[in-house]
């Protein structure tokens, strides 16, 4: 399932709706934003990226979250994830130590209507 060649909906056709709001953390646990972001079906990303400016290869993948929920229609996720990136290079940086205070919504269709 590759969402480059479909749509949300085409991917996930049994949603009816999914709410995603998260808050980036800094490593001193001090919010990047003044407040916590919010996406829709109608606005959906599904890759946020890393605002630690010194992180290479960073950012935090929603995707792979929302693969997993699906087939167990599962309708909430609230985690903290980790930036996936590194400060300098992989093999003389350290770890971005970024995250994310993650809360996922997800209302499927009613079995009649799919």
């Amino acid at each position: 399932m590759y969402l480059a060649t479909m749509t949300f909906e085409e991917a996930f056709p049994a949603i009816e709706d999914i709410r995603i709001e998260y808050r980036e953390y800094d490593s001193a646990g001090h919010p990047s934003y003044n407040r916590p972001s919010v996406s829709t079906k109608e606005n959906i990303f599904l890759e946020i990226g890393c605002s630690n400016r010194v992180c290479h290869e960073g950012g935090f993948a929603l995707l792979p979250i929302i693969r997993k929920m699906y087939p167990m229609k599962e309708t909430t996720f609230q985690r903290t994830i980790t930036c996936r990136g590194y400060e300098g290079s992989k093999k003389v940086g350290r770890r971005c130590w970024h995250y994310l205070e993650l809360s996922i919504t997800v209302r499927y269709k009613e079995a009649a209507s799919q």
